[in-house]
Order: C-alpha cells, then sequence, then structure tokens
C-alpha cells in the first residue's frame, strides 16, 4: 500500500542516515515513528466531531500543549475509548475500529506491535512479559511512547544494542505508515487562489475526493491547510504545510500565551505558530445571555423561549418596522439580518419580536442560539453555543415542545421539525436561528430549512455573513449619528463620564466607529477607566480582544480576493475611487481576480463603505477605523503582504483623500495620479508600458483619463507615440460626443499631420465642425485648415469625402447672415473643392456685397471667371 508522501520524503532522510553509523540510524527512525504517531493522532482528531460539548477542542487543546509524545499516546486512549469516542464521525468509525479493535498474530496490527515490543523489551530487561494472543494497534502508540522515553528521553542505550533495533524497528514503523486505516484515506492541502478555485494537492497516493474544490463554485470554502477526507473534507490542525508541500510542521508543545511550537521531522526546522485560538478553557463554557429559555413560556399572546428583552437598548425605527412587516407580510419565508459582529442584530431581533408578542401574527417563537461568543462591555467571552447542527435542532425542539423520548429512532427528531417547519406548532410559528454563521455547513442548513419552511410559518437568521440566496435580507449596518448620540448619552450618565464627551468627542466617536454600537460602549468603558478622553484610534488599537471578536470570524470566512482587496484598502486608510483600485489590483503582475465582486462581497460584511460623489456620481471606498486597524494586523502576517504594499505605493499617488474630498468628484484624484505616474517614469522606477495596463482600466470608467493617457504618451516621445496618441485619442472620441469632444477632434486631427495623414487629418476636423454648439469663428477656422489641408497636398476628394465635406458646408451655410466676408470667402473655397463653382459664385457675390475690397473674395472671383471662360 501506497505511503503518504510526508512518509515517502521522511524515509529518504531516514535511508541517507544509514551509511553514517548505527546510532545516527536509530535516532532517524525515532524521528520517524514520531512523525508517523503525531500524524495517526492528529487523524484521529480531525475525525471527531465539533459539537457543543467541545470534545474535538479538549484533545487539541491537550496536544498543542504535549511536551512528550507520551502524551499525545495518552490522548489518543483517550479519544479511542473515553468520553471523546462517541463523538466520531459515522465515515470515522472504521477508522476508530482500526485502533481498537483486538487482531491475532496473522494480521499487520499484531506483527507491528510485535517487533515494537521486542525493541522496547531489548533496552528494558526487566519487561519480560509476552503479548497476549491479541493486541490492538493502540498498544503500538503505548510501546512507541515507552521506547522513546527509554532511549531518546532518559535513558543511554549502548550503540550495538541500537543497531539490533533498527531493522525491527524500521519494519514496525513501515507496517504502521503503509497499512494504518488513517493514512488510506485521502489527504490533501487545499489552498484557495484568488480565482475562488482551490490548488488541490495530495498528501495520499490519490485525492479524486477533493476533485470538486477545484471547479468554481466549491462545494464549501474550507481555509486553507491540510485536509483528511471523512465524507467531507476535515481539517487537521495540528498539522500545517504548503500548497508545494516543501515541509510539513507538527504541533510540537513549548506553548505560551502568544504562541506554540510547531517541528518540522523532514527537515529539523521550528515554526512559531500563534496560540490565540487556543487558550480558551477545554471544560464546558457558560451559556450565551441571549441563549433561549429551557422552558416554552407564555409572552404576550406567544408561547414561546424567547430571551428577555434587550436592556438599555436605542431604538432604530426604520430597522424596527422593516423587519416588523417583513414578519407580518405574507412572503418571504426566510428572512436574514446580516451586518457585522456587535453591530446590533440580536437585540434588534429580540425588541421586534417582544412587541410582536402582543400581536396575533404568531402563536408560538422557537429561539435557537448558536452563538459561541457573547460581546459584553468589558471584552469578548466565549460561550456555549446551544446548536449548531441540524440534529441539535431538532433535538432542541423535541426537548421544548414534548417528552423526550430516548428511544426515538435515528432521523425523526429532524422529520418532526420539518413537518413543524410545514405545518407550525399549534399554528403560525417563527423559527428563530441566532448566530447562524457558527452553525456546521451553514449553506447546507439553510437549504435544508428552505426546503421545509411554508407560510405562514418563517425562519428568522441572524448572522455576520450569508453565501446562500433566495431570503429576504435586511442589512443592519451602523447607528445614525442620533442614535449614537442616545446611546452616548445613556452610558455616559451610568458611567459618570458626561463631562469628558464634549460635541467635538461625541463626533470623533461617531466618525470613527462608523456608528458601531458596540465599539462605542467600548470606548465609553475605556474613558470610564482612565477617568480622561483617550484618541479612538489608540483605545481600539490597544483591544485586540475586540478585534478579534469583531472581525476575525468573518474575515476568516471572506473569499481570498475579498481578504486581498481589504488588506489593500487597511494598509493605507484613504478613501480612493474604485475604478482605481480595480485598476492596480488586476495590473498583470498581480494573479487574477473580479476585484468588482471582492468589493460587494466586503460592502455586504460591512467591512468597506461605499460613498458617491455628489459632483459625477464616482463611487469612493475606505475601511472604517476598527476594521483598518484588524487589517493592519493581519496584513503583517500575510503571505500577500510584498504585493500589497507594491499596490498601495501605487495607491498612495492618488494622494490622501477624505471623505468630504468626494463632492469634488474623481478628476483631481485622477490627474494627481497620473502626475504621480509621470514623475515615476521620470524618475527611472517605472516603464510607460508597465502602467498602461492600469490607466486603460481607469480610462475605460472615466474617459477623461485617455487625454492624460495620450499626453504621457507625447511625453514620453518614441518611435510609435503619434499611433499611441492617436489610438488613445480616438478611444475617448467613442465614448465623448458633443461640445466635450470638440477641442479633442483638433487634437487627433494634429496628431494626423504630424504622421502625413492628410485625409485622417481631413477627416478629424470635419467631424470637429459637426459638434454642437461651434461658435461660427471656430466654424470659419476649421474651413480655412480644411483648405489647407486640400491646397498643400493636392488632394482629389472622391464620392464619399465629397459627401463629408457636404456636411460642413450645409452647416456652415446656417451661419450666412451673421458671416463676415473673409468668412465666406472660406466658405466659397470648400465649394469649389466640391466642384460646385455656382455655389462658390453665390458666396462670393454675397461675401463682396458685404466687402467690396476684400482681397480674398477678388481672388476667388478671378478664379471662377478664369475656369468658367
Amino acid at each position: 500500500m501506497a505511503m503518504l508522501q510526508p512518509f515517502g520524503q521522511m524515509k529518504t532522510r531516514v535511508d541517507a542516515s544509514r551509511s553514517e553509523s548505527d546510532v545516527a540510524f536509530f535516532h532517524e527512525l525515532m524521528f520517524y515513528g514520531e512523525m508517523v504517531l503525531k500524524l495517526l493522532v492528529a487523524g484521529l482528531v480531525a475525525g471527531i466531531e465539533e459539537e457543543r460539548h467541545r470534545q474535538r477542542y479538549q484533545q487539541v487543546h491537550r496536544l498543542v500543549r504535549a511536551s512528550g509524545i507520551g502524551e499525545w499516546s495518552a490522548c489518543a486512549d483517550e479519544m479511542l475509548v473515553g468520553v471523546a469516542a462517541q463523538y466520531f464521525l459515522l465515515e470515522a468509525r472504521e477508522v476508530q475500529r482500526d485502533f481498537t479493535q483486538n487482531v491475532d498474530s496473522s494480521q499487520w496490527q499484531y506483527k507491528a506491535v510485535a517487533l515494537l515490543h521486542k525493541c522496547v523489551q531489548a533496552v528494558e530487561p526487566n519487561i519480560v512479559e509476552a503479548l497476549p494472543f491479541k493486541v490492538s494497534l493502540r498498544r503500538w502508540l503505548g510501546e512507541f511512547s515507552q521506547l522513546r522515553n527509554r532511549t531518546r528521553g532518559h535513558g543511554a542505550v549502548s550503540p550495538h544494542v541500537l543497531s539490533a533495533l533498527c531493522p525491527l524497528l524500521e519494519e514496525s514503523i513501515d507496517a504502521v505508515a503503509q497499512n494504518a486505516r488513517v493514512f488510506s484515506l485521502e489527504w490533501a492541502y487545499l489552498y484557495r487562489n484568488l480565482s475562488g478555485r482551490y490548488r488541490v494537492t495530495p498528501l495520499s497516493h490519490s485525492a479524486a475526493d477533493f476533485d470538486a474544490y477545484k471547479k468554481s463554485p466549491p462545494p464549501t470554502t474550507p481555509s486553507n491547510g491540510v485536509y483528511v477526507y471523512y465524507g467531507s473534507p476535515c481539517v487537521v490542525e495540528l498539522v500545517e504545510s504548503n500548497p508545494d508541500l516543501t515541509d510539513l510542521y507538527l504541533a510540537n508543545g513549548n506553548f505560551n500565551d502568544k504562541r506554540f511550537e510547531m517541528l518540522s521531522y523532514l527537515t529539523g526546522q521550528i515554526k512559531l505558530v500563534d496560540s490565540d485560538k487556543y487558550l480558551a478553557p477545554p471544560s464546558e463554557l457558560p451559556v450565551s445571555v441571549t441563549q433561549g429559555l429551557s422552558l416554552l413560556d407564555v409572552v404576550g399572546k406567544v408561547f414561546t423561549n424567547l430571551p428577555g428583552p434587550p436592556t438599555e437598548y436605542v431604538r432604530r425605527t426604520a430597522l424596527e418596522d422593516e423587519l416588523n412587516a417583513a414578519l407580518c407580510d405574507d412572503r418571504h419565508p426566510i428572512i436574514t439580518l446580516a451586518g457585522r459582529g456587535g453591530i446590533g442584530k440580536t437585540s434588534l431581533t429580540l425588541r421586534v419580536l417582544h412587541d410582536l408578542c402582543q400581536s396575533d401574527r404568531f402563536n408560538a417563537m422557537l429561539w435557537f442560539s448558536a452563538r459561541d461568543i457573547d460581546l459584553l462591555p468589558e471584552g469578548a467571552k466565549p460561550v456555549q453555543p446551544r446548536v449548531r447542527t441540524i440534529v441539535e435542532m431538532a433535538d432542541e425542539f423535541l426537548r421544548l415542545t414534548g417528552p423526550v423520548d430516548k428511544r426515538k429512532q435515528k432521523g425523526e427528531a429532524e422529520k418532526s421539525l420539518a413537518d413543524a417547519l410545514n405545518v407550525g406548532v399549534t399554528g403560525p410559528t417563527l423559527f428563530v436561528l441566532d448566530n447562524f454563521e457558527t452553525v456546521r455547513n451553514p449553506i447546507e442548513t439553510y437549504q435544508w430549512l428552505d426546503t421545509y419552511i411554508r407560510n405562514p410559518n418563517k425562519v428568522l437568521i441572524t448572522t455576520r455573513h450569508r453565501d446562500f440566496k433566495g431570503d429576504y435580507e435586511i442589512n443592519v449596518g451602523g447607528m445614525s449619528e442620533g442614535e449614537i448620540d442616545e446611546l452616548i448619552d445613556g452610558h455616559s450618565v451610568r458611567l459618570g463620564i458626561s463631562q469628558f464627551i464634549d460635541r467635538e468627542y461625541r463626533q470623533s466617536l461617531f466618525l470613527e466607529s462608523d456608528g458601531h454600537p458596540y465599539v462605542v460602549k467600548v470606548l465609553l468603558g475605556e474613558i470610564a477607566k482612565t477617568q480622561k478622553p483617550v484618541p479612538v484610534a489608540r483605545i481600539v488599537a490597544s483591544r485586540d480582544d475586540i478585534l478579534v471578536a469583531l472581525f476575525e470570524r468573518t474575515y476568516s470566512g471572506m473569499s481570498p480576493v475579498a481578504q486581498r482587496v481589504f488588506l489593500t484598502l487597511s494598509s493605507w486608510r484613504s478613501i480612493v475611487p474604485q475604478m482605481v483600485l480595480e485598476a492596480i489590483l488586476l495590473r498583470p503582475e498581480n494573479e487574477r481576480m473580479d476585484v468588482t465582486q471582492a468589493i460587494e462581497e466586503l460592502n455586504r460584511y460591512s467591512f468597506l463603505e461605499r460613498i458617491p460623489s455628489s459632483q459625477d456620481g464616482t463611487i469612493f471606498v475606505s475601511v472604517p477605523l476598527t476594521a483598518a486597524i484588524f487589517g493592519q494586523r493581519k496584513l503583517g502576517v500575510s503571505p500577500h503582504k510584498a504585493a500589497i504594499l507594491s499596490d498601495r505605493e501605487l495607491l498612495q499617488e492618488l494622494g490622501a483623500g477624505r471623505r468630504v474630498g468626494t463632492r469634488h468628484g474623481v478628476a483631481p484624484r485622477i490627474e494627481r495620479l497620473f502626475r504621480g505616474f509621470a514623475q515615476r517614469i521620470s524618475e527611472g522606477k517605472g516603464s510607460l508600458d508597465q502602467y498602461v495596463p492600469m490607466l486603460n482600466m481607469i480610462a475605460r470608467s472615466y474617459a477623461p483619463a485617455w487625454l492624460l493617457i495620450a499626453r504621457l504618451y507625447g511625453e514620453a516621445g518614441g518611435e510609435g507615440t503619434s499611433a499611441r496618441v492617436q489610438a488613445a485619442l480616438r478611444s475617448y472620441l467613442k465614448v465623448v460626443h458633443g461640445p466635450a469632444a470638440a477641442p479633442v477632434w483638433l487634437q487627433l486631427a494634429d496628431a494626423y499631420r504630424l504622421e502625413n495623414d492628410c485625409l485622417g487629418e481631413l477627416q478629424a476636423v470635419v467631424e470637429y465642425c459637426q459638434t454642437s454648439d461651434l461658435e461660427l469663428t471656430d466654424l470659419s477656422e476649421a474651413a480655412n485648415r480644411i483648405n489647407n489641408i486640400c491646397f498643400q497636398n493636392r488632394i482629389t476628394l472622391d464620392r464619399e469625402h465629397k459627401q463629408i465635406l457636404q456636411q460642413v458646408t450645409d452647416i456652415f451655410r446656417r451661419h450666412e447672415s451673421d458671416a463676415n466676408a473673409t468668412d465666406l470667402s472660406r466658405l466659397a473655397w470648400l465649394y469649389l473643392h466640391l466642384r460646385d463653382n455656382a455655389e462658390a459664385s453665390r458666396v462670393v457675390r454675397l461675401g463682396l456685397e458685404r466687402d467690396p475690397n476684400n482681397y480674398h473674395l477678388h481672388n476667388l472671383a478671378d478664379k471662377l471667371h478664369h475656369e468658367t471662360i
């Protein structure tokens, strides 16, 4: 049976040590064995279901702190036969049995244990007991731990003994690496590209089960990492690698409140990893303050387990009215309140539902909480979610609505919940799922709910982000300035800090918090501690716990492109035109990505704000202060940091922008950007060709940029300059018409003249004449230029060009009454070029009536006279 790829790499290292010495060979074999043992245990942990009792977390919490291989073995024992054993996924049961089943000497498991037992007896002469008739693979873990402690941990063994052990040890480890059921599963490293597709790098011989993740859209959106396939990808969170599998790291202890150690047995390198996600205690957590009541009670006219109404609540009338209307109509069976963490979704929901309990709309309201963090004034606190899966929702439903029958068959609880979604519980029923983003497989859960829900029953969801469609979405954004003022008034009085909150600081709280109520509460609490007003940015930057609680989960659930765009905007907190941001991120040096979709995603999650200019409607984007500070922390460890800083350098050519600056429109910022690029080119920091793709993209959204591009081409000079200038000017003229196009037609005519393209110049001047609202003086000068083109180049006009020229004479003729003698002489020449001598003579006579001494008209009269003779 084929080994996992890292085992093959480790075998190469082991083989290289054979020629050194038996001692070196033995120690490399022990490293190999440790690697196999840790991957066995890591694969086991990945097969434990994530449920509210947190058995999986308890094991990982212990393993990241493990100081020796013995603790890994003990942890495996606890998983296999302890409380955690009942929480293995159905697909992982075979792996569990592979460890726990007792087998006789005909099976590979027995042979692997027997070989290792001989090694232990060789270094521990006091161990004389023989192996029982049957053993399980579980015993291999303990035997290896004992051997490791005697040889590498606490004992010194003579070289000749180690030499005798090497063949036995190698055969035993190879047997496990080649035959263990967990290693016969498919393992892969998943890396999500900016395109949204996954790069799947197999660790096992095959990874066909992961093929669906190579397509777009993938079935789910797991974060980058090592996965083993137990019916679906299950993250192996004690293992780290990279998309090329150049190395493999396993948890190695040395845990503290900042980081812990991961060791590569392939290279001996050590990697330090943030320990934040494993700081929470492993014991069962307290329940959330917004968990539903344990029993149904009557509130108003409704049977419900709703938590109590929110205290110190600030009314949000527009949102409350919209939610109430959606709950009371006979449409929209599923309603979603979406918004950032701490923005007030749950408080808003509870306020509206408690008010609605006084009406006859619903007979029952059932509250299901998946909340795993409570955002309290003193900080974010982990709590125990009540439900995370459809099965747990169904069990909770049965517990609330009737006596629990332990003998119910599997699937019967789900059927009862499905029936209730369809017909209700004693009448119209509202099912509320709070903190929906933390349920297992949100999309699958949503689809299940959507399949069974029927009006007049409804489902109400609160969530930080939604990856599903078909619901009625209500976006909960920041509070208005009036609502924040009310919040500040109430809390500052209660905290005794009113004297520190003047008008300027109050406005600063509103602007810098982006109207986020929880952020404002935390800021006010900090003022109460210090007894003085502190700059908002400084407070936010000092509260890592708040930043993580508010943004980490949503950020982790974003697409890679959205993360990339967010980090770019966070790296330089300024208001920038969306078109420029898109152009810079889509330059050829960067990986292809859908920036527009990413901006929509960030806007939906309230990670950025889109601000239309009152001047020209251009969309500007910016990141709120709190989100930007979080983004700057993330940027420090991002693999895209170098590319993001390069993008930021280009963005900074726009100059810093504030919200008030959007009233001037995009023109000043674009002009500054082009000046900056021109300066960079002159200083040798880049070439025009390097910037052209970005500039062209900007111009496709903002046509005047074509003129700036033409100017850059003209200033740069070089071969093909005129053709490039012409192309840029033509691109402008394709989309801009009327008076704004007039001077550009003349620019284009000048460009054609530089190339001695007389017909192109003629066409451009004619187009200029056809622009609306052209003054007679300008028309006369254009006619003079046409005449000069015809004279100097001795052009013989074909039929098509005559038709074009006829359009100019028709326009000019409408101005005859206001034209002076010189103007009319130019019109007469146009008629002569058209071979219309009769009209030319008529115009000459008219001109001489106005100025009998006009030199040009007398010359024309002589010419017409001679042509007539």
